[in-house]
């Protein structure tokens, strides 16, 4: 069911209050609303059918960038991102889909506020020469949620990808396959009532444990946000919203989920601009939802910056997360910086940080480092346990 559109195109940022007083002109699906950066408020008008009557609906929308809901009182509630270079279909649909209702009614009336932007999750919309995202409206419509097929997706799509990285003569991988076909052969039957039979087909391999030597692994969400990179400045903090207001919803959503970000700066830029999402923020990080992580106040260079400099952004990074949050962060997070002073050990361990974590230097265009897992030993002697993403990529 499509829903009725109008925008209100502007080149930089209109804040909520701004909108107000805009008058929105009609747009419709496949129309081109923008180029690179520039930006629109849109409102999204629809009718829940009456034949969606007890279903799950959402809301699928698609506006060839970047956008961000925003409720009544002018607080974003979740961000949307079309795609970006490389993305598969489970994480392009996920990041489009917004949820209406558990179960409808019927003739229910909709009304969605969007402040978007003609940009991707990688900067403007022609990136290296690619169109990656086109500033069009693609897609704006009321549809049915089939939960448990996407959980059937999700489950399948999971094994089928560790079957993939396993030895050819493993058992496990042997088991894995004999399932996933066993799954499409009852999917195959067309009945609905076998989407929970192929769940359960996959739910003993899900299930099966590793072996007795295999490491326990904990994972938390995480968005890596470069302050300064392929963009205006004033789209990071459109970005922030957009990433810190999803995380929240995910947390809505599944109760166990966790995430963690880094930069006091971008937490700064929250608070500026969002208090109402900055208020949600500080309520996940005290029940113990949100991490707040690395200790300095950006993610800063350690090539030009001289021993000054990096003390005030420790000095500066967590004396913000102690006093906003009540957290003494004592590691240093700095996936995205290229190089390291010898000096950083010494002044890590004496502002009372005790870990460091990168992997850039992996990336090193002449030798291979060879370690993961180390022992960093600074200039004056000062050591600091140190990590480098065992996959080189920060993309983990």
């Amino acid at each position: 069911e499509p829903f009725e559109l109008s925008y209100l195109k502007s080149r930089e940022p209109l804040t909520f209050e701004e909108q107000k007083k805009g008058i929105f002109i009609p747009i419709s699906v496949s129309e081109s609303w923008g180029e690179n950066f520039e930006c629109a408020w849109f409102k999204l008008n629809g009718k829940i059918p009456e034949s969606f009557a007890g279903e799950e609906v959402v809301a699928l929308i698609n506006l060839g960038g970047e956008a961000c809901i925003y409720d009544d009182s002018g607080n974003a509630i979740q961000g949307l991102t079309n795609k970006r270079i490389g993305t598969e279909f489970d994480e392009a649909e996920i990041k489009r889909r917004v949820l209406i209702s558990d179960c409808a009614k019927g003739n229910e009336e909709i009304a969605l506020l969007l402040d978007s932007g003609a940009n991707n999750i990688m900067g403007a919309v022609e990136w290296n020469g690619t169109i990656i995202d086109d500033g069009t409206v693609n897609q704006a419509e009321i549809a049915i949620f089939k939960r448990n097929i996407w959980q059937l997706y999700l489950d399948y799509d999971l094994l089928n990808k560790l079957q993939a990285i396993l030895d050819d003569d493993s058992r496990r991988k042997k088991l894995i396959v004999y399932a996933l076909n066993e799954t499409i052969n009852v999917f195959g039957q067309g009945e609905d009532e076998n989407i929970e039979k192929c769940r359960q087909v996959l739910k003993k391999e899900l299930n099966r444990i590793a072996n007795s030597s295999a490491m326990n692994v904990s994972a938390i969400g995480h968005a890596h946000i470069d302050i300064a990179w392929l963009w205006p400045l004033r789209e990071t903090v459109r970005k922030t919203a957009r990433s810190f207001s999803t995380a929240l919803k995910m947390m809505d959503e599944y109760p166990e989920y966790k995430f963690g970000a880094s930069q006091p700066h971008l937490y700064q830029m929250v608070k500026d601009n969002h208090p109402g999402l900055y208020k949600r923020i500080k309520g996940a990080v005290k029940d113990g939802k949100w991490e707040c992580q690395g200790g300095m106040w950006v993610e800063a260079d350690c090539n030009l910056s001289g021993g000054e400099s990096l003390v005030r952004q420790v000095l500066y990074g967590k004396k913000f997360f102690k006093e906003e949050f009540d957290q003494d962060v004592d590691n240093l997070w700095l996936p995205d910086v290229f190089g390291y002073s010898a000096a950083l050990p010494q002044i890590l361990i004496k502002s009372e940080i005790n870990s460091f974590m990168t992997q850039k230097i992996s990336w090193n265009q002449f030798n291979r480092f060879p370690h993961h897992t180390f022992i960093w030993k600074g200039l004056d002697g000062t050591e600091i346990f140190s990590h480098f993403l065992c996959n080189d990529t920060y993309n983990s």
